[in-house]
């Protein structure tokens, strides 16, 4: 028994000290970059810091656990037998312990696994059944297999040159129109067919947009590949990532602000070529941050989002409080707008009928405090100047509301329609999953603003194809 009792808190001491470890591993990988994977834009000082708290929690859990072991008392006249047991040395105890420990933690791991526990989020761009190619200029493309041939694909699906429905629509657009880490069902553009169908209208509507793209991309996707389609209405929705080009990222080259390959998987095939990829499916690191316990420990829980979620901010700075700039900040809010008369003359010349579309996005809250309770806020990542001086949230909204009134401007010179689902879905938070990209309740408030502007042009369509035949 007394030897049983010594391995059970020597197996106790080794699961406190493996889960201080998964605490500790969590700060470093959470408030971290990829390249490097510790020392990233935090240096040294928050590495050392998380480092001797939880050198402290380590110590102070060996220490309370040989504290109340029982103290070895005198020889028993009445229990010789007690006395013969010898004690285990430190090394097989934590041998004993290890051995216990090791299969219970990869048990614990399959089962919770097994069990769907904590599952990996999908890649943003990732589609089951698609491969992805590289292109020089729309960055990537998909392609399935159909008839034994590979074939462009948007969002998973082929479609016929050929038009087979009284209507089709092309969504151009970036993450925010392409459906970000949701399934094809809970995108706007699929929401809005299923309502438009559900309204009697035969309808086909083309996702096209991809994650990253500018008005740069959208006006090379058009006319490299939208243009075969024959479409009869084109939806532009752009806005975030056009602004984001204002501030390139740091060690990026000088890259001409009207073209933003750089900020997408253009990128990564130029880091890749520098051999400063990510981490294989078996490196340690990548192994680490796909286990289900590291997820649920470090990830998953209210630890990361407050814990981490606190030191992360501090570190990167009071995105309320950082610096405020003005409109003149944002150099590519002008190329935004020349893409985009660009963009939309291109579909009115080739017999395209055009709606315009506002971008739903938080910054236009009152209470910018709030966005704290955003699970993430990820354009801090990106609206950064080359001091490494983040934009406050205020400049952030400042150039999106610069966005917008460039948006209303060219729908207004040129006489199209517009859709407004920023309005709509108008800064709630429960329609987001981040402070840009909308969940499946986002998505069908803003289908349903962008249907209601839709309508009358499918109509004016239909009253045209009467009177012509």
């Amino acid at each position: 028994m007394k030897t049983l009792s010594v391995c059970i808190r020597s197996t106790a001491t080794l699961v406190l000290m493996a889960a201080c470890l998964f605490l500790c591993l969590g700060f470093w990988f959470t408030t971290s970059e990829w390249d490097p994977a510790i020392f990233g834009r935090y240096s040294v000082k928050w590495f050392a810091g998380s480092l001797a708290a939880n050198a402290v929690i380590i110590l102070c859990t060996w220490s309370c656990v040989r504290a109340v072991r029982p103290a070895q008392g005198p020889p028993r006249a009445d229990r010789p037998d007690m006395n013969t047991v010898k004690r285990l040395s430190t090394g097989k105890r934590l041998l004993f312990g290890a051995i216990v420990v090791i299969p219970a933690l990869v048990a614990l791991e399959a089962g919770l696994g097994y069990l769907g526990v904590a599952p990996l989020p999908p890649e943003p761009m990732s589609i089951a059944g698609t491969e992805q190619h590289f292109h020089a200029l729309l960055q990537h493309v998909d392609r399935i297999e159909q008839n034994g041939k590979l074939v462009r694909a948007y969002r998973g699906k082929a479609y016929d040159q050929v038009k087979t429905t009284e209507f089709r629509v092309v969504c151009l657009g970036g993450s925010t129109t392409w459906g970000h880490r949701l399934p094809q069902e809970d995108t706007w553009p699929a929401i809005l067919e299923e309502m438009l169908r559900r309204d009697g209208y035969d309808i086909e509507i083309i996702n096209a947009a991809r994650p990253y793209y500018t008005t740069a991309h959208s006006l090379g996707n058009y006319c490299l590949q939208m243009r075969h389609y024959d479409p009869d209405v084109v939806v532009i929705m752009h806005g975030m990532n056009d602004l984001e080009r204002s501030f390139p990222q740091p060690g990026e080259p000088g890259v001409e602000w009207d073209y933003g390959s750089y900020q997408g998987p253009m990128r990564r095939v130029l880091e890749t070529y520098q051999q400063k990829q990510r981490p294989g499916p078996w490196h340690p690191l990548d192994m680490l941050n796909r286990s289900v316990i590291y997820r649920l420990i470090c990830e998953q829980t209210a630890l990361d989002r407050k814990f981490y979620g606190d030191l992360r901010r501090e570190a990167e700075g009071d995105h309320t409080s950082g610096i405020d700039v003005g409109l003149d900040a944002f150099p590519t809010i002008a190329i935004f707008r020349s893409n985009l008369e660009y963009l939309a003359r291109l579909c009115l010349d080739d017999g395209r009928l055009v709606l315009l579309s506002t971008q739903p996005h938080v910054y236009e809250r009152t209470d910018l405090d709030a966005l704290d309770n955003v699970v993430e806020v990820t354009r801090k990542e990106f609206l950064i100047d080359r001091d490494r001086q983040p934009i406050s949230r205020r400049g952030v909204r400042l150039g999106m509301r610069g966005i917008r009134d460039a948006t209303l401007d060219v729908a207004k010179r040129f006489n199209m329609a517009l859709a407004d689902p920023e309005r709509a879905v108008n800064a709630q938070l429960e329609y987001f999953m981040d402070d840009l990209h909308l969940n499946a309740g986002g998505n069908t408030v803003a289908a349903e603003a962008i249907a209601e502007a839709l309508r009358p042009i499918l109509d004016l369509l239909r009253e045209g194809e009467k009177v012509s035949g």
